[in-house]
This record gives C-alpha cells, sequence and structure tokens, in this order.
C-alpha cells in the first residue's frame, strides 16, 4: 500500500481530533471560543480602557447587555437545543451551608486587601465601569449593583458553569477548573496588572466553590460582592462616594 502523502496526514489527524462521536462536544466548545472572543472585544473593560473610553453609565449598560447576551443567553440557547445543561448552571441552593461559609470567609478576607488595592490610580481609572456617576447617591449605587449583578450572573454561568462543566465532561473535573480558570484570566488582559494577577487563582477558587457546592449562586455571589466593594472602595479614595 502506498504511503499516504503529508496532506493526507495532516487531514487524517485532524479528523480524528474531531471524532464524529463528539461533535456535540467540538460545536459547543468552538462556540464557547468565538462567544469569549467576542465578549473580551464588546463587553470587557479591556479594550475600552485600552481605547481611553469615557466611563459613563450608557457605555456601562451596554457593556453588561454584550455581557448577558454573549455569556447567558446564547450558550443556554445551544445548550437548550443540544441538551447541554449541567446542574452546576443553575442558581439553586445547592450545598447551602458550605457555599455561605466560603463565600463570607473570602469576602471578610478581600475586604481589606480590596480597600488598599482601590488606592491605586490604575484601579481608580478603571473602576466604577460607570465612572463617579455610580457613587453620586445611594439610588444610583444601588441601581448600578443591581445592574451589575447581571454582568456576573453571565460571567459566572459562562466561565464557572458551561465552559468548565463542557471540559470536565470530556476530560475531568480538574481539567475543566484549570481550562475555566485560564479562559477567565485571559479575559482580564488590558485591565489593570493587580486584577489580571488576582484572576487566576480567584478563578481556581470559584471553580472548586462551584463543583463543591453543586451551585451557581455562591460563585455569583461572592464575585459580585468583590466587584461592588472594589467600586465603593475606589469612589472612597477618589472622594467620590456620595460627594
Amino acid at each position: 500500500m502506498r504511503a499516504r502523502g503529508p496532506l493526507a496526514q495532516v487531514w487524517s489527524d485532524l479528523a480524528d481530533l474531531f471524532s464524529h462521536e463528539d461533535r456535540r462536544f467540538w460545536f459547543l466548545f468552538v462556540a464557547a471560543i468565538l462567544l469569549q472572543a467576542g465578549f473580551w472585544y464588546l463587553a470587557t473593560p479591556g479594550p475600552r480602557l485600552l481605547a481611553l473610553e469615557v466611563r459613563l453609565p450608557e457605555n456601562a449598560v451596554r457593556g453588561v447587555l454584550w455581557t448577558a447576551t454573549l455569556l447567558l443567553v446564547i450558550p443556554f440557547l445551544l445548550g437548550t437545543l443540544l441538551r447541554f445543561q449541567p446542574a452546576e448552571t443553575r442558581l439553586n441552593a445547592g450545598k447551602a451551608r458550605f457555599g455561605i461559609v466560603v463565600v463570607l470567609a473570602v469576602w471578610a478576607v478581600s475586604l481589606p486587601l480590596l480597600f488598599f488595592s482601590a488606592d491605586d490610580r490604575a484601579i481608580q481609572l478603571a473602576y466604577p465601569w460607570p465612572g463617579s456617576w455610580a457613587g453620586s447617591t445611594i439610588t444610583t449605587l444601588t441601581l448600578w449593583s443591581g445592574i451589575y449583578l447581571l454582568y456576573y450572573v453571565a460571567f459566572e454561568y459562562f466561565f464557572r458553569g458551561f465552559l468548565l462543566q463542557l471540559v470536565a465532561g470530556k476530560w475531568g473535573t480538574p481539567a475543566g477548573i484549570w481550562f475555566q480558570a485560564t479562559a477567565a484570566t485571559l479575559i482580564t488582559l488590558g485591565r489593570p496588572l493587580t486584577e489580571v494577577l488576582v484572576a487566576l487563582p480567584l478563578s481556581i477558587l470559584l471553580g472548586v466553590l462551584v463543583v463543591r457546592s453543586r451551585s451557581l449562586l455562591y460563585p455569583v455571589v461572592l464575585h459580585w460582592l468583590l466587584g461592588v466593594s472594589t467600586d465603593v472602595f475606589s469612589l472612597y479614595h477618589q472622594k467620590l462616594f456620595f460627594p
């Protein structure tokens, strides 16, 4: 039998990577990569900071809506059509005692670190996302915190729910945790260096939290608390907190 040429060998190797039995996985995996790329360009503060976009409420709301579309609505629809909706993508009670203890403990330990890091000019130039408007009154702060919650629901659904469980189903839970942590860290490129450095350990922790608690609720609440706390401390250091 004549040996196959180089191009035929490459084609065969590529075909082996995308086996017919795993077609659902590869379709969702490729879709997730494309959605993440769209999220970075259209919804994350990173490109906006690099482009020196003015921090205004309308810009922040537009970013949150893009996030909800790319990381929540589209993955949910794709998962529903292809029957991929793991329990860990739900905002149910799960293992409540475990989740609540971890959330409160991590938040309490993080508060002093967030307070001092928010004195960094780089953090103040990035947060809060809507600018000084967020801290103008208790009403605007409450309104922004509610809008911001949607951002974290979408973010956690995609990374700690959809992406983690997708990879874990094929290569195991540790691989799923590491993959989503790496992806979530890359999303922070363009943001303040402090945030980039913290992203990997925090993403690993949130991945473990969703697996152990069997619910997306606790990563959402913890991430949201950290985000709102950063906004409040940033406003405080800039003397923009209820001026």
